[in-house]
């Protein structure tokens, strides 16, 4: 097998690490008979002795790989063209170095190694060598890092690797390809035929499914109940065919007694064969009198002034992830802060920079959930930008489904200005303020 038909394949690449272990010990154990050598010699033999390391280690990790993923594995792209340049490297090394080269066989090895080496390698030049194989150094642990992990290989643990080690000796030797270093370095020169570049590497296919169902009930004056349920289905195919599939459910159940200013909401969420958690929360509805009330008026005349003395009044700074400990809302919000307005916006999740009036909405743009919204508000024939929520919409709402849908007109930068009556939303008031600043 030719050097150019080697390195098509993973074998190739193992070939091309051994060769740069097998060349790196020649050189460390010349180096090794230099006496009273100079600090640059040191610190190149000490660079030599990495070099020869991480070529081990590749060798071991490739090894792995192919026992694992067979001969045509993805990701040890990288390694081939960095494997290619150590070997530059150290060719430039052997080609200073050759000529004062001795057999082991003859006297005063020592002497004549260093006076033969004095004259044919000046400072300078091992200094260059010095750089240039730390540079190469470098980008071979990178490269290994990003190439060999991409497909998890377990590099730390010696214990699962025991039967594929590497260990360049004379028998390891006869293991690998026999081309020279300068035959296999001109072999190497340009990346083979069958190597794919970056952008076609080998991906891992991911397919999704989602699929929800939603059901609301009411009874006028007394209470409104729904229950939503959201399945999402992922399969995982790795390189080597195998199929792994992760089913999240997520349950939710919410009743909003008229006569309380809470809707309750229970939710049971599972993921594949886990056990199921359970979480029970307390929302806090501002009802649309209040804010007509006291939000409104500030927000119409733009009083920015009153518009921060409510907030100092209530929550100004919300912590979102008390709703995560289980306690009701409600009560946490009797600790923050004791007014309406406070409650309100902690139940929300909305988090307020007071001198920038500035927003974070807590829960995440879920575009795709838009749709069911639109669905039950009868507006199916039109397209988002076109929806507009009116005040006389009659209807009771889903708040987190109303809540998705005006975080994407936040996205698309579109202005709310007209309120649902049922009740008022936290992501309301950004919106708002934001359009206050932009006049003012």
């Amino acid at each position: 097998m030719d050097g150019l038909s080697a390195a098509a394949s993973i074998v190739g690449v193992i070939s091309l690490a051994m060769q740069l272990s097998q060349a790196t010990r020649k050189l460390i154990t010349f180096l090794d008979t230099v006496k009273e050598a100079p600090h640059e010699i040191n610190r190149l033999k000490e660079l030599l002795q990495l070099v020869y390391s991480m070529a081990i280690g590749v060798v071991n990790a490739l090894e792995y790989q192919r026992k694992r993923l067979g001969d045509l594995a993805p990701g040890y792209n990288h390694l081939h063209d960095v494997l290619a340049v150590c070997l530059r490297r150290i060719s430039s090394i052997q080609d200073i170095t050759g000529k004062s080269h001795i057999s082991q066989t003859q006297g005063n090895l020592s002497l004549k190694s260093w006076a033969r080496l004095r004259l044919s390698l000046k400072g300078e030049e091992i200094l260059e060598l010095e750089r240039q194989l730390g540079l190469s150094l470098q980008v071979l642990n990178v490269s290994l890092t990003t190439s060999l992990f991409y497909n998890d290989l377990p590099l730390a643990h010696g214990k699962e690797m025991t039967d594929v080690s590497y260990f360049d000796g004379d028998t390891a030797a006869e293991v690998g390809n026999r081309q020279t270093t300068q035959q296999l370095i001109s072999a190497q020169s340009r990346r083979p035929p069958n190597t794919p570049i970056a952008s076609e590497r080998v991906k891992l296919p991911i397919s999704m499914d989602t699929s929800s169902s939603h059901a609301a009930y009411s009874w006028p004056g007394i209470i409104s109940a729904c229950f939503e349920i959201n399945k999402r289905r992922r399969m995982y195919r790795s390189a080597c065919g195998t199929e792994t599939i992760v089913e999240k459910t997520n349950r939710t159940y919410r009743i909003t007694p008229v006569f309380l200013s809470a809707s309750i909401e229970f939710t049971i969420q599972q993921l594949g064969g886990c056990s199921p958690t359970y979480g029970l929360r307390v929302h806090h509805v501002l009802s649309y009198r209040a804010f007509r009330m006291q939000i409104f008026p500030v927000l119409k005349y733009g009083r920015l002034k009153e518009f921060l003395a409510i907030l100092d009044e209530g929550v100004c700074t919300i912590n979102s992830t008390v709703a995560d400990t289980g306690q009701s809302i409600v009560s946490m919000a009797d600790i923050l802060g004791n007014t309406e307005i406070g409650r309100f916006l902690h139940s929300q999740g909305c988090n307020f920079e007071l001198f920038a009036i500035q927003s974070t909405l807590t829960r995440k743009i879920s575009p795709g959930r838009f749709g069911s919204v639109i669905s039950r508000l009868d507006f199916a024939e039109y397209t988002p930008e076109q929806i507009v929520l009116r005040p006389d919409l009659d209807g009771h709402y889903d708040g987190g489904l109303l809540l998705d849908a005006i975080e994407w007109f936040m996205s698309v930068g579109l202005q709310v200005t007209i309120l649902p009556h049922s009740e008022y939303l936290g992501s309301l008031l950004p919106l708002q303020s934001r359009k206050i600043l932009e006049e003012a």
